[in-house]
């Protein structure tokens, strides 16, 4: 009776011990090599474009700005209108 009980508690052990190793490999290997190498550079590439685009708006606002500033001053104040 004990070696029908020891054979599916060797096969559970045994699966057990799969799903140690790959955890341990996942854990220790794979994830922080994602977090080093994929992760950072992209979270910083994301950093850049942020400031990127922020910047060229920023930079549109104030030139369109200007711009109709420049644009107004000289139609209104430039314009002879005709009697």
């Amino acid at each position: 009776m004990g070696a029908l009980l020891s054979m599916p508690a060797q096969l559970i052990f045994e699966i057990l011990k799969g799903v140690y190793k790959f955890a341990k490999w996942f854990y220790l290997t794979l994830l922080p090599f994602i977090i080093q190498y994929i992760a950072m550079p992209l979270f910083i590439l994301g950093i850049i474009l942020a400031l990127a685009f922020a910047g060229g708006t920023l930079l549109f606002t104030v030139l369109f700005f200007v711009f109709m500033y420049f644009f107004i001053k000289g139609t209104i104040f430039t314009s002879n209108p005709v009697k």
